[in-house]
């Protein structure tokens, strides 16, 4: 016998909000088994393991549009492509890491630059110092 669950079984199941199974069904990463008489979506236990592996690949970084790139071709997308969209996502994600660990640097240099002279923001030296070497880029501004 085939289990069928509906989108609030579903959420409970995989601790997810309904809201985002409607949004990866409307993104056609998910597809229900039938729909009731009343409109209800049901969907076969295969959708666990499909909603396991969205959400595993979100919390990887990678985007909606990627994801359903490769879980629609799973048996037709080559290997090697799989592999660049893996290799980009990290290659970003080491962006962001040099980017947060400039910004805690930034943030222990002003914390130890701070002289408690009560004028903070406004005429605080070292935040001043910091904000004069704004060229226009969030990034670059450190």
């Amino acid at each position: 016998m085939i289990t069928l669950y509906n989108i609030g079984e579903l959420s409970r199941k995989l601790g997810i909000s309904t809201h985002k199974i409607r949004y990866y069904e409307k993104a056609g990463l998910l597809k229900p088994s039938e729909r009731t008489a009343s409109g209800w979506r049901r969907f076969d236990s295969s959708v666990i393991d499909v909603l396991v592996k969205i959400l595993t690949l979100r919390e990887l970084g990678l985007s909606v549009a990627d994801i359903k790139l490769i879980i629609k071709n799973a048996n037709a997308i080559p290997c090697q492509e799989v592999k660049n969209h893996l290799a980009a996502q990290r290659d970003k994600m080491y962006e962001k890491l040099k980017l947060t660990q400039k910004l805690c640097e930034t943030l222990d240099q002003l914390s130890s630059e701070c002289s408690s002279c009560d004028q903070c923001f406004t005429n605080c030296p070292a935040i001043l110092h910091h904000i004069e070497n704004i060229d226009g880029k969030a990034g670059s501004r450190l």
